[in-house]
């Protein structure tokens, strides 16, 4: 046992190297091959700008509380005084760019062992790890001023302590903090906390369970309602969320609106998705309203739905954008050919995604550990979310990637132990894929007119 824990110990040990490699290696190319700097643009100023604000004392401009959601401002505000603190101001923004790839890296490693703990397979969890710490998206997304670069990493970790640790009234604490401020940096993602309490509540014992589900709770609210209190605060009573344009991104996808400016007493601000930019019959909107003034994009949002029912079909064909839309913010400078791979890599993660769902098959279910769909329920209330919320983006992938990877590899891990027994189960799943995802699509494009290759990139 001692040699078998020595060994183990030396094998995590080669991982975290390879993964500290990995790191110097994309932190390097993101400081010296991209223009970063440029990443200080459009919504990620009120992030960048709004912190140099508040960190000098000016917390009370309408760009702080009025454009996204302000807990990241606050945030890099701490960062930034800490950084003039040490006279080192002029180096905050790469700095802040290599935080971001820190906890990418970080995060995948606990990609790597929740692989490794469902497939029992090193090759495979070796094969998320190098599918997450080297995703194109992530590394993108590492050089953009963006809240998603803390909360994902944070949500990864909470997964990891809530489904394969030992749980503790200590290990609740964490989690339900770390959860906090994944939800106060990126708001979508208070829709998965009761699926987090649901799963600590299956696992604890009857004695457990209430003290657990207290401490998770208590500490899981905290940093969100701090944070609501903040922007109460600094917005002198005009927002009483943790963000101020829920509405408007909720009207903006369902109202099908390319654009919406916002001219007010407090400027003349505009808001746009990147996915709405090839949808040629979307209109843009201008208003007198405020963002904060949710209620008021919600109530056009609905408007939009019962006029136009269609929509409801309509956005569930959007979600192609996740996998071939356009990936925005953009840098000014990009790798070169990328943009001609972008189309291939669309594919894979396409096929990566639908691959698991065969998972969900009575054969496979009995042989398939619980945590495998505590992972489905995280993806599915996520995409649903997406489908819900606003208009589907390409960056928005980046929020359930690492799920796509760990799911795939483990129904690769599923299907290859099982082929002699389910081969026929196996083959009709992927026939039925083809079939209903590809072959129909194919002939409705080339005998009926119909633009594009695929259900979800016609």
């Amino acid at each position: 046992m001692a040699f078998k824990n020595t060994l183990r110990a030396r094998h995590l040990q080669i991982v975290q190297g390879i993964i500290f490699g990995i790191f110097i290696l994309k932190a390097f190319y993101l400081l010296h091959f991209t223009a970063y700097q440029s990443s200080v643009q459009y919504d990620m100023a009120s992030y960048w700008y709004g912190a140099y604000e508040r960190a000098w004392g000016d917390k009370f401009e309408f760009h702080q509380y009025g454009v996204a959601p302000p807990f990241y401002i606050y945030l890099c505000a701490y960062f930034l005084h800490a950084m003039s603190s040490l006279g080192m101001l002029s180096y905050a923004l790469p700095l802040l760019i290599v935080l971001n790839v820190l906890l990418q890296s970080v995060s995948s490693y606990f990609v790597y062992l929740m692989a490794d703990r469902l497939t029992g397979r090193k090759v495979f969890a070796f094969g998320a790890l190098f599918f997450y710490t080297l995703s194109y998206l992530q590394l993108y997304l590492n050089a953009l001023v963006f809240p998603e670069n803390l909360a994902t990493p944070l949500l990864i970790i909470v997964i990891w302590i809530i489904v394969f640790r030992p749980l503790s009234l200590s290990s609740m604490l964490i989690a339900g903090l770390l959860l906090g401020i994944a939800v106060a940096s990126k708001p979508l993602f208070a829709v998965l906390s009761p699926a987090v309490i649901g799963c600590v509540w299956l696992r604890l014992d009857k004695k457990g369970k209430l003290p657990g589900i207290f401490v998770l709770s208590m500490a899981l609210v905290a940093v969100p309602l701090a944070t609501v209190m903040e922007n109460y605060h600094i917005s002198q009573g005009k927002v009483l969320s943790v963000s101020p344009t829920g509405g408007a991104n909720f009207f903006q996808g369902w109202g099908q609106i390319s654009k919406i400016t916002s001219e007010t007493s407090y400027g003349t601000w505009w808001l746009y998705s990147p996915g709405s930019l090839d949808e040629v019959y979307w209109r843009p909107i201008d208003t007198h309203e405020p963002w904060f003034h949710q209620g008021y994009y919600y109530r056009l949002g609905w408007e939009a739905i019962h006029n136009d029912p269609g929509v409801i079909l309509k956005k569930i064909f959007w979600f192609k954008k996740l996998f071939w839309g356009i990936l925005g913010p953009t840098l000014n400078k990009a790798p070169a050919g990328y943009y001609k791979i972008m189309p291939a890599l669309g594919w894979l993660y396409y096929m990566m995604f639908l691959t698991p769902w065969i998972l969900l098959l009575p054969a496979f279910r009995r042989v398939c550990d619980k945590a495998i769909y505590f992972l489905f329920s995280i993806l599915s209330i996520v995409f649903l979310s997406i489908y819900l919320c606003g208009m589907p983006e390409k960056r928005y992938f980046s929020y359930v990637e690492f799920l796509v990877v760990i799911l795939f590899f483990v129904a690769l891990d599923k299907i290859i132990g099982l082929w002699r027994v389910y081969k026929k189960e196996i083959l009709a799943y992927f026939f039925c894929l083809l079939y209903f995802f590809f072959f129909i699509p194919l002939i409705c494009s080339k005998w009926m007119g119909i633009n594009g290759v695929g259900i979800w990139q016609g």
